[in-house]
């Protein structure tokens, strides 16, 4: 871990885990301190003694630990600090099929004090993450210029019941000037399973669909 890491939080305290982007503001020998959590420009406060999983995005990896929150401030910065992780697991990847599907996806990534977001359309949803189409290329232009390709950013895709959010890295993009569209594709980075089996449901009713119509 190092000063400006990306990486995601996860908060139990509230119910159903919620995930978080954050980044590591600075690391002792006691603790690794983390930009603190929030939701649409808003800090999310952190009571000291509860527990939280820090997930790191590294050589193409996905990692976690699991930590107490030591101290926590919202003013004049929001900070978490919480213990130094005694081991750091490495997550496991899945493969998943992929459905085609049509539903409205809103894409964003933080810089610096603004948020920059992309809207489009999945063309195939999976368990592992998405393709999209939008026709906003300055949106993905600007988004692309901010920061690495390859740095996490917030995907919120509008299944029928309620909004799934979830940390993802672009995996790929190609911009046709010519029919006014980008297409993109996403990998989700340790989704939640309950919001993982929620959406691999959706794609099962899609299938069903599917036969029945006979495509």
């Amino acid at each position: 871990m190092k000063p400006n890491q990306r990486v995601a939080v996860e908060v139990t305290e509230y119910g159903e885990p919620m995930r978080f982007p954050s980044r590591v503001e600075d690391v002792t020998p006691e603790c690794v301190v983390l930009a603190g959590p929030s939701e649409r420009g808003q800090p999310i406060r952190v009571a000291d003694g509860s527990h939280i999983r820090v997930i790191l995005f590294v050589e193409g990896g996905v990692h976690a630990f699991d930590s107490v929150v030591v101290d926590s401030e919202l003013f004049p910065v929001p900070l978490v600090k919480v213990r130094r992780p005694t081991r750091i697991t490495a997550l496991q990847r899945r493969m998943f099929f992929r459905e085609p599907a049509v539903v409205r996806t809103l894409c964003r990534r933080e810089a610096g004090d603004e948020t920059l977001c992309l809207e489009g359309y999945t063309r195939n949803l999976s368990g592992g993450g998405l393709a999209l189409r939008s026709t906003d290329i300055d949106s993905l232009i600007a988004m692309l210029a901010v920061a690495e390709p390859d740095e996490p950013l917030w995907v919120e895709v509008q299944l029928p019941d309620h909004p799934m959010r979830a940390l993802a890295v672009l995996t790929w993009w190609s911009i046709n000037d010519v029919e006014g569209h980008a297409d993109l594709a996403f990998e989700f980075l340790d989704l939640a399973e309950a919001e993982r089996e929620r959406l691999i449901r959706y794609l099962f009713t899609l299938q069903r669909n599917a036969l029945r119509r006979g495509v």
